[in-house]
């Protein structure tokens, strides 16, 4: 009867380690998803601006390049 009781006792505090596990677990994926979508988000205005100099920059050497003749 005690051993029946150690066993029982001994699973049951196997289960909630479990539990405190896969708790703890996924509030640590969802601290880390939290933090990757802030700096994603924080970067995303750099990128667009980036990305807008780039095609300002392209369009304006593609105008010059179109009024400068062709040297070869």
């Amino acid at each position: 009867m005690l051993t029946l009781n150690l066993q029982q006792k001994t699973r049951l505090q196997i289960q909630e380690l479990h539990q405190e596990t896969r708790v703890q677990s996924r509030e640590e994926l969802q601290e880390e998803t939290r933090l990757r979508t802030r700096d994603l988000q924080q970067e995303m205005p750099l990128r667009i601006r980036n990305s807008q100099q780039v095609t300002k920059l392209r369009t304006r050497n593609l105008r010059l390049n179109r009024k400068a003749p062709q040297a070869l």
